[in-house]
């Protein structure tokens, strides 16, 4: 989660119970759904108590996905819409990003590829915008559970050619086979 912006001591301590709240939601999620909706719920009224947009959206993209991986998708939706809505006053681009990427994910699950790219080429847009570049990965990934082919994702193996400067040299990475680089 990120915060923008000066706050005062309080609303820093308010996000801190907000932010403790979510992290015990998210442990007991998979367990005990319905106990990690209270405790999304009690966040969500602590972050509206003390006027934190952020902690507010964090808390719904939360309420969004618990419903997502409890098959409640129309929930899950408008869920997002609202985590969307509230990161982007809040001004926090990470939760904006997790949104839209679920947003992709509940088209995908609709069987709705169009619009799920749009949401997974928005995601990735702010992604980039926000310099969210570690996210780039997560968005990817869920992209491709989106449509089936989530076991497919792996980072790529990048070589980058450091030579002096202007000389070319035979390929150095696949077994001479690629192409000459010049450095």
């Amino acid at each position: 989660m990120t915060s923008r912006g000066a706050t005062d001591e309080r609303s820093g301590e308010g996000r801190s119970a907000v932010v403790e709240l979510v992290t015990r939601a998210v442990e007991l999620g998979a367990t005990d759904p319905n106990s990690a909706r209270q405790l999304l719920d009690t966040a969500r009224t602590a972050a509206r108590a003390g006027g934190d947009l952020a902690a507010e959206a964090l808390v719904v993209d939360h309420v969004a996905r618990l419903d997502f991986d409890g098959g409640r998708f129309a929930e899950a939706f408008a869920a997002a819409l609202v985590a969307r809505d509230l990161a982007v006053r809040g001004d926090d681009a990470e939760v904006e990003v997790s949104a839209l990427t679920l947003l992709g994910r509940v088209h995908g699950q609709a069987g709705n590829p169009s619009a799920a790219l749009d949401h997974f080429a928005a995601a990735l847009q702010r992604c980039r915008e926000a310099g969210l570049h570690g996210s780039e990965a997560t968005l990817l990934r869920e992209m491709g559970e989106a449509f089936g082919v989530g076991d497919s994702y792996r980072h790529t193996r990048v070589g980058v050619y450091f030579g002096e400067e202007g000389v070319e040299h035979p390929d150095p990475y696949f077994g001479g086979d690629g192409p000459a680089r010049t450095g």
